[in-house]
């Protein structure tokens, strides 16, 4: 018997209860004869029973083995104390710690405070069954930052206890990838909307310029008849005045959609900036704090000089806008940056390249999240009524993209705002062009003219007769085509507006040239649509000027054509 207790003891059987079952069996058998009767029996159960524990070992090796190489990091916890019981090694990568640090540690303490009360209730509707998989559910690393992960879990029974098995899945990533493809959708969809806006603006502009151009003409001829004691001579100064700022809102508007005529010329941005910093310190409150930094370096970037004057004006104004109540300080800053493949895409209409790094920084109020979507779109404003019409950031936005750079905003309220302007940069030998002021230069010779608006065919005859022009005007273009015809050598140049029906601008300088190779075209236009393809192909066409056009311009062009035919 003592044996047999032996060999039994050696040999565990897989319950405490079925131990004792054979024990007494073996206690109770009673007579030699009938012990050895047993002998095959308790020979089998013990056989079974180290069957049964070598499978359990097997299988927790298993479970060992799956748990610690799954993929997804795996908790057990206690469900009723949400203590952590066991975590896997890829649960332990995930947040940074051992498997030591995480034995024992109530979960609640891997999240974020503010959120777990939202937390434990995706917990628990997991558990009863209500969803399947919790998303994005936060969890602390153990440096302090963040990671997302989607949630499954389900009741299990571990080491003889309740537990709950939970499964966590990395997203960090595809969220991140999410956010920055959907950043990219709407900026692709704002670059849409202000392409039909530019174009509306385009439409309505080339009204507006035909108006001007005759409000202009008229003041002009006037201002042009006047000596300088005239008692009119004042009002019709401040009418010609503004009219050229009613000129130059239009050129902004038609700049939204790249249809105004940009006079594109090498420009040095550090000269431009210190140009305008002298202004800007003149009319900046003493509350305000004005620091330029300028990385040492030669720039130069193709562009108009007026509009991105205009640029300058438009930021830095709204900077000093949010800053009047409580002052702060204005960063302007220049730099070279090289943008890569990778870099462009967030920036729809850039390519990869060198460009010019221009950023106007407040420490400002900031700009709410909700409307930061919306402040290049023309009229957008948060400023009281008579403070501002929220074009400016349209037309900065409109002048940029012309120029083949983009415009970014980076704002939290409270924290100021800083623009990022890109622009190209250009290897340039020589020296960036400055604007000259000239005097009006008078002529002679025999123009023909012709516009389709009355007003504007004899405003512009005024001014070009009173400059010593012979001016022949025409409001039909296939008159003026015939007067040419009976003697194409009698006119030195042709000044035709584009739009004109039955025969455009530049159908009549086709046939002129067809006639007279010889002869110079101008070509005017209130609106930029088709003027590129038009003037590459007609070599006679000289100009092309936007309207509505002052004397002093045209009187510049006219002279500069004759001059050097």
């Amino acid at each position: 018997m003592s044996k047999i207790l032996k060999v039994f003891m050696k040999r565990r059987s897989d319950t405490p209860e079925e131990r004792e079952a054979l024990r007494n069996k073996i206690i109770g058998l009673g007579e030699r004869s009938l012990r050895k009767s047993y002998y095959p029996q308790m020979q089998e159960k013990i056989d079974e029973l180290e069957e049964s524990r070598q499978k359990a070992l097997e299988n927790e090796k298993n479970f060992r083995t799956i748990f610690e190489n799954a993929g997804d990091g795996i908790l057990i916890v206690s469900p009723s104390t949400r203590i952590i019981i066991l975590a896997n090694n890829t649960f332990c990568r995930m947040l940074g710690y051992t498997a030591d640090q995480l034995a024992s540690t109530k979960i609640d303490r891997l999240h974020p405070q503010d959120e777990i009360d939202w937390i434990i209730n995706q917990f628990n509707r997991l558990l009863s069954g209500e969803i399947t998989i919790a998303r994005s559910i936060p969890l602390i690393k153990k440096d302090g930052g963040l990671i997302y992960a989607d949630i499954t879990c389900s009741h299990i029974s571990f080491q003889g206890m309740n537990s709950v098995i939970g499964s966590f899945r990395d997203v960090t990533g595809i969220l991140a990838s999410e956010k920055e493809k959907a950043e990219i959708q709407a900026k692709v969809q704002h670059s849409q909307k202000m392409e039909a806006l530019g174009t509306l603006a385009g439409g309505i502009s080339h009204d507006f310029n035909n108006i001007l151009a005759a409000i202009i003409g008229l003041t002009e001829t006037s201002l042009l008849k006047m000596d300088d004691k005239d008692p009119h001579r004042e009002t019709f100064s401040r009418i010609f005045a503004a009219s050229l700022r009613a000129r130059d809102i239009i050129r902004q508007l038609l700049s939204i959609s790249r249809q105004n005529e940009t006079q594109f010329r090498p420009i040095d941005p550090v000269e431009l900036l210190n140009e305008y910093l002298n202004l800007l310190k003149s009319t900046t409150p003493s509350t305000i704090e004005i620091k330029l930094s300028i990385k040492p370096g030669k720039y130069t970037i193709s562009g108009d000089q007026a509009q991105i004057h205009q640029v300058l004006i438009n930021l830095c104004s709204n900077a000093v806008h949010s800053m009047k109540e409580n002052g702060g300080l204005l960063t302007i800053s220049l730099r070279d940056i090289e943008i890569d493949d990778i870099a462009a895409k967030a920036h729809p209409g850039l390519n990869s390249g060198h460009y010019l790094l221009f950023e106007v920084s407040d420490t400002g109020e900031g700009i709410k999240p909700e409307i930061l979507g919306r402040i290049f779109e023309p009229f957008f404003t948060t400023k009281k009524p008579g403070e501002g019409t929220g074009f400016g950031l349209s037309i900065v936005h409109g002048i940029i993209r012309n120029h083949g750079g983009a415009v970014a905003v980076y704002s939290e309220p409270g924290n100021g705002t800083t623009f990022r302007i890109f622009l190209p940069l250009i290897e340039h030998a020589g020296t960036a062009e400055k604007n000259r002021k000239e005097a009006i230069p008078s002529g002679s010779g025999n123009v023909l003219l012709v516009d389709d608006e009355e007003i504007i065919a004899d405003v512009t005859s005024q001014i070009l007769q009173h400059l010593g022009y012979n001016v022949y005007p025409f409001t039909e273009s296939s008159k003026a085509l015939e007067l040419f015809r009976k003697d194409p050598s009698l006119f030195d140049i042709i000044i035709t507006d584009m739009t004109m029906p039955g025969l455009t601008g530049v159908e009549l300088a086709e046939k002129a040239a067809e006639m007279n190779p010889a002869i110079p075209v101008i070509l005017c236009t209130g609106y930029n649509e088709g003027i590129a393809s038009g003037r590459a192909s007609l070599p006679n066409i000289k100009e092309v000027v936007i309207k509505p056009v002052t004397a002093a311009a045209l009187a510049k062009k006219i002279s500069g054509i004759l001059k050097n035919p």
